[in-house]
Parts: C-alpha cells; structure tokens; sequence
C-alpha cells in the first residue's frame, strides 16, 4: 500500500481539466487518457477497446497512471 497523499497527481489533473474544458474532446483523447478519464469518474463504458475489462485497462496504465488515477480519484472525488 503506498500513501496517496505523496503521489503527484499533475497528470491526471491536466486530463481531467481539459475534459472539463470540452466534454466532446472525450474520445479524441489517447488510450491511456481515456482510462485514466474512465477510472476517475468511474464510468466503466468510457473505456476504450479493447481495454473494456478494467483488469486489462489497469495492466495497461501500468503502475505510474494506476497510482495517479487512484490517488485523484481519492482526492478530488465524493
């Protein structure tokens, strides 16, 4: 387990804030961004194929964006 609070979330508040900005630009977005985005907002159906299954979406963000994304969503989220 690892402390959320030390984790830099720059990364995902940049996704997240240009999603904000223009909901439409959603699937403009890369692979990895639209996981992240997905994740955060907890909405399942926004992920990408062939990443549907969030095992897959996780294994593919990998443990940087993995981190990022929990710890956002943890922070930012009710």
């Amino acid at each position: 387990m690892y402390n959320v609070s030390t984790v830099d979330c720059s990364d995902v508040s940049r996704i997240v804030s240009r999603y904000e900005a223009d909901k439409k630009i959603r699937r403009q977005l890369s692979t990895t961004e639209q996981i992240v985005l997905a994740f955060v907002y907890s909405e399942p159906t926004w992920l990408p194929e062939p990443y549907t299954h969030p095992l897959r979406a996780l294994y593919l963000l990998g443990e940087n964006w993995t981190k990022q994304a929990i710890a956002y969503h943890l922070e930012k989220t009710p």
